[in-house]
């Protein structure tokens, strides 16, 4: 019986990492479409799922430096977007 338990935890482990590392991802394709209300959808599952703010900030990050490495002049009206949004959440 204590296997069961243990395989059980497991099993839901993997699977809310799974979805944390899922949301995580479409957030980040969510950011670069800039489709910023989808994005609040996606943190919330993320969160829920076991992601911190470590998590969600190294997202941003990545996010953040391929944006200015495209040399857009958007991303100080981005970084505002998601200040919001982290804020927000």
């Amino acid at each position: 019986m204590k296997k069961a338990n243990i395989l059980n935890e497991t099993q839901d482990l993997a699977s809310n990492e799974l979805i944390k590392v899922t949301s995580l991802l479409y957030f980040k394709e969510a950011l670069m479409s800039q489709e910023f209300e989808t994005c609040k959808e996606l943190l919330a599952i993320a969160r829920k799922a076991g992601a911190v703010q470590g998590d969600i900030d190294g997202v941003v990050s990545q996010f953040l430096d391929g944006y200015r490495a495209a040399g857009s002049s958007g991303a100080s009206q981005s970084n505002n977007r998601l200040r919001v949004l982290k804020e927000g959440s």
